[in-house]
């Protein structure tokens, strides 16, 4: 039988590819997750607009000059943590190879694995902010019962509650969301960082975290298909309509920490994360129940959020305490 036109890749004269089927192009975007592909997407805009600000060629030595640029020179002379100018460097070499190309050669190899090797901080590790403090800044904005105050304190609980990533809290849609018998709420994560394949995770949302979820759907009229956490226009009385931005995300939160608590240094959306990760530990939830909790793939991560606590447990510390 014959194909269908749209499958057949247009040939050039010497039987070079002249572009790519739909259907393959799919099938390549879905072999990485959306979140990396987004990723992927903003680091290929960073590395085109450095060639087009400099007018250097694509090559190798341009490469290798954009990972030290991106090292020392960006984001106000502080430079990105070596984290991100790997996630960076991976994102624009995804995007070559699909085109048969490899730009990384051995000068921008050697810059990278310098960078690793110097052990540079980058932006360091936020702050975590524990259960207690949520609750009260829950208490603070629900007082106010303006649309903004409402959304903003479904924010910090919902991030708290779920150990949310802020990627994840910007993707839930009403429809995630559901209310039990008892009045808790489980929360479905369709897709994760961690999660490549889409398998999802339910998770557990609580009394105090449904109560404002119900005024937020009342104040704001949101229906099922819409996204949960919105941008806000016409000074705050009513939603956009797109979802909030990771940046505004960000924003919000720190400016809401500068007028509660007067500081706001190494606060983000993460530090609810490892905030509540902390708060678990001190009430001697398990390594295992954290990790599940979390959704990290490995232990190494929630046990460098809760190290403390960790710390406040050892048998020096209970002959301290008089526990031995």
């Amino acid at each position: 039988m014959p194909y269908p036109p749209e499958i057949i890749p247009r040939l050039d004269t010497d039987g070079s590819v002249l572009e790519s089927s739909k259907h393959k192009l799919d099938l390549m975007r879905e072999s990485i997750a959306e979140n990396t592909r987004r990723n992927y997407a903003s680091a290929l805009a960073m590395w085109s607009a450095y060639l087009r600000e400099t007018g250097q060629p694509d090559n190798d030595a341009s490469f290798s000059a954009f990972l030290s640029y991106l090292d020392s020179e960006a984001n106000g002379g502080k430079g990105y943590a070596k984290s991100t100018i790997q996630l960076i460097r991976s994102g624009i070499q995804f995007a070559y190879r699909l085109q048969g190309r490899d730009l990384c050669g051995v000068q921008s190899q050697r810059v990278l694995r310098g960078i690793q090797r110097k052990g540079k901080a980058g932006r360091g590790q936020q702050r975590g902010v524990e259960i207690e403090i949520v609750e009260k800044l829950r208490t603070q904005r629900m007082l106010a019962d303006s649309l903004k105050s409402v959304r903003d304190a479904l924010i910090f609980s919902l991030l708290s509650d779920g150990l949310l990533r802020g990627s994840e809290l910007l993707t839930i849609k009403v429809r995630d969301l559901s209310i039990q018998p008892d009045g808790s709420g489980r929360l479905l994560v369709p897709r994760s960082k961690t999660d490549q394949t889409g398998k999802g995770a339910v998770l557990y949302i609580r009394f105090e975290t449904v109560k404002v979820l119900k005024r937020y759907i009342h104040l704001s009229g949101l229906s099922d298909d819409d996204v949960l956490i919105q941008g806000l226009q016409h000074r705050g009385c009513t939603l956009s309509g797109r979802p909030m931005s990771m940046p505004g995300l960000n924003k919000m939160i720190k400016t809401v920490f500068r007028e509660v608590f007067d500081e706001s240094e190494k606060i983000s959306s993460h530090s609810f994360r490892i905030g509540t990760a902390e708060t678990l530990a001190e009430l001697g939830v398990s390594l295992v129940e954290l990790q599940n909790a979390g959704r990290w793939s490995s232990p190494s991560m929630p046990s460098r959020y809760t190290r403390n606590q960790d710390a406040g447990r050892s048998a020096m510390a209970k002959l301290d305490h008089g526990k031995i």
